[in-house]
């Protein structure tokens, strides 16, 4: 895990801060050629003077490269700088147009609009790659990286120490909204740029000068409405499934996790992966969002993906503190009994919280309210809350379509 992480963070650092490693590379291998082609044809002396500018071109590579790496690892090590938390004003972020209606819960804020839930349960819609706004969040990020940095510093320090993961795996982002329901538009991006953009969101670097060094400029103004252009806006993904033995599942996330760790979490619960798309692409929207979610529940769960028979989406909410992160919420069927599931070590304790509610072949009307008074619970993750205010909605409104999925 720390191995997967240091790498992942080094990589993300040349990117960004532009090392002289590349051109140290470079060298290197002009070095290499000009030693090959001195041993098979002997070369006259002007050609042994350049052989040793460019070997000393490599050691002064070297020193630079060496010395922003280290820079990148230590010197932004965070004792100037301090992280209050702020308390935000949602009302001010949010697109009107969009309509959306706070949630508070204990571990977050949620926007969401009912009539726009009840549209993505009835249509559906084409999916199409906008590589532009790939671009618009990468040069946000390098623009802004020198203050962005310490966030990711801290963070990726904190997770060595904890031994939690932290790597920058590829995601699918949402780089669109559901204003004109035309098609829904994604983009490539990463964990980290998702860090540095919807994570930090609701936060604010000062430095020891009391000068602000973020919100940066250009983009996160108050004035802004979400979904911000240059946020990465990577897609979460939720769900609540039944097992063949008729049991609705929670689970509980392990303290290693770098999402929600030690609450009560769905049966699976994650981000879409970039590969998912790239794969697939011929799916629609909700077909896109259920085979992420079949394969984050297969990953979560220790069965095979072929074992998530349905999974269908039900709900979509934006998390607010994290810049309005689209999160979509799904009700799925495992073909596999309860006490089969192998919770996924490295994110999960080995311990899951079950209701049986499909009994004789038929929805257990008390096991669903005892499921639903965990709404209450103040260990509830915010995925987990919504998935179940979903789920209640759902049953309220339509039993039978929900009796069709889990029986």
């Amino acid at each position: 895990m720390k191995i997967k992480n240091f790498i992942s963070y080094t990589r993300y650092g040349f990117i960004n801060k532009k090392f002289n490693g590349a051109v140290l590379f470079t060298d290197i291998a002009i070095l290499v050629y000009g030693v090959i082609s001195f041993i098979e044809e002997p070369k006259p002396a002007s050609f042994i003077v350049l052989f040793l500018s460019v070997f000393m071109n490599i050691i002064w590579q070297a020193y630079s490269a060496l010395h922003d790496l280290l820079e990148y690892y230590s010197k932004n090590g965070l004792e100037e700088y301090i992280f209050p938390s702020e308390s935000i004003d949602f009302s001010r972020f949010i697109d009107e147009r969009e309509g959306l209606e706070v949630i508070r819960t204990s571990h977050g804020t949620a926007g969401i609009n009912r009539q726009l839930n009840e549209w993505i349960r009835n249509n559906d819609l084409n999916v199409e790659e906008d590589t532009d706004a790939t671009a618009v969040v990468n040069t946000y990020i390098e623009k802004n990286f020198d203050a962005l940095l310490p966030f990711l510093t801290r963070h990726y320090r904190r997770t060595v120490a904890e031994d939690r993961l932290f790597s920058n795996d590829e995601k699918l982002c949402f780089s669109g909204d559901f204003i004109d329901k035309d098609l829904f538009l994604v983009s490539k991006g990463s964990y980290y740029n998702s860090f540095l953009t919807n994570r930090i969101f609701s936060q604010k670097l000062v430095g020891d000068d009391g000068v602000d060094l973020f919100p940066a400029k250009g983009c996160t103004s108050m004035d802004i409405k979400f979904p911000y252009r240059c946020f990465s806006n990577e897609i979460g993904i939720s769900t609540l499934a039944v097992t063949k033995d008729g049991y609705l599942f929670f689970q509980l996330q392990g303290n290693h996790s770098d999402s929600s760790p030690g609450l009560i979490v769905p049966s699976g619960s994650g981000s879409a992966d970039w590969s998912d798309f790239d794969n697939n692409r011929t799916l629609t929207f909700k077909e896109l969002i259920s085979y992420s979610t079949k394969r984050e529940l297969s990953e979560e769960t220790g069965s095979a993906m072929a074992e998530v028979t349905v999974s269908k989406v039900i709900g979509f909410y934006r998390w607010l503190e994290q810049a309005g992160k689209p999160e979509f919420i799904s009700v799925s069927k495992l073909n596999m009994d309860s006490k089969e599931i192998q919770p996924e070590k490295k994110e999960q304790q080995n311990k899951i919280i079950k209701f049986r509610v499909v009994s004789n072949g038929k929805l257990n009307e008390k096991a669903l309210t005892d499921c639903f008074e965990y709404l209450s619970d103040p260990n509830l993750s915010l995925p987990l809350y919504m998935c179940l205010m979903y789920l209640k909605d759902f049953y309220d409104n339509d039993p039978e379509s929900l009796a069709k999925i889990f029986i």
